[in-house]
């Protein structure tokens, strides 16, 4: 692939990702919610149905949402992460 000299990579502020798990909603959200506690994520808001569990967190300026959800017969998981603005 062609890189011409002088390139600067910029790195979206928002990004997201998602993939299937094993396992049921509430198992996947238990252990995500566990996991960010255990990095140090405050949490802003959590919603939970039978089908869909959300958590939305924050530390250091960023923003981390993670939705688990039932789809199609699989658990879902997507990640929002968004990074500090410049001069934060």
């Amino acid at each position: 692939m062609f890189v011409p000299a002088g390139l600067v990579v910029r790195v979206p502020r928002m990004l997201n990702v998602s993939g299937d798990v094993p396992g049921t909603v509430a198992d996947v959200f238990g252990q995500a919610r566990a996991a960010m506690q255990q990095q140090d994520w405050r949490e802003k808001h959590v919603q939970q149905r039978p089908t869909m569990q959300m958590l939305s967190l924050e530390k250091d300026g960023r923003e981390a949402v993670i939705n688990v959800m039932e789809r199609g017969g699989a658990v879902q998981v997507s990640y929002s992460l968004r990074t500090p603005r410049s001069g934060q």
